[in-house]
């Protein structure tokens, strides 16, 4: 992969992959093919790759969202953990389901992460 439009490559295989679990009505399809591509990656490759899972945090896609948090639940707490603080405090401001529902994942990764360190 190319480091230098690394997001965007990532971005791409998730909507393929996406599109194909939507159509095979498995929604948990992305997250489980993301994870075994991320994890024959090179260390550096894997890097990159968690620096673009916490921006899918971001995205105004929930299901990308959903992705991201099932994603980012077993990587080192310090790359992660910048990304989820502000997010956190965005959504407590937030209402309706799919806001409370990130924001439940997201408290509940960063205890486990407060009980590992």
């Amino acid at each position: 992969m190319n480091t230098k439009n690394f997001g965007q490559e990532l971005d791409e295989i998730w909507n393929r992959i996406d599109h194909a679990a939507t159509e095979g009505k498995f929604s948990h399809q992305a997250t489980i093919e993301i994870r075994k591509i991320y994890l024959g990656w090179d260390i550096g490759t894997q890097r990159l790759a968690r620096r673009g899972f916490g921006k899918w945090l971001h995205s105004s896609s929930a299901k990308k969202r959903f992705d991201a948090l099932s994603l980012i639940e077993g990587f080192p707490a310090g790359e992660i953990r910048q990304d989820l603080h502000p997010l956190k405090s965005k959504l407590e401001h937030k209402g309706g389901p799919e806001a409370a529902f990130e924001l439940r994942r997201i408290c509940e990764i960063l205890e486990k992460f407060e009980r590992h360190s």
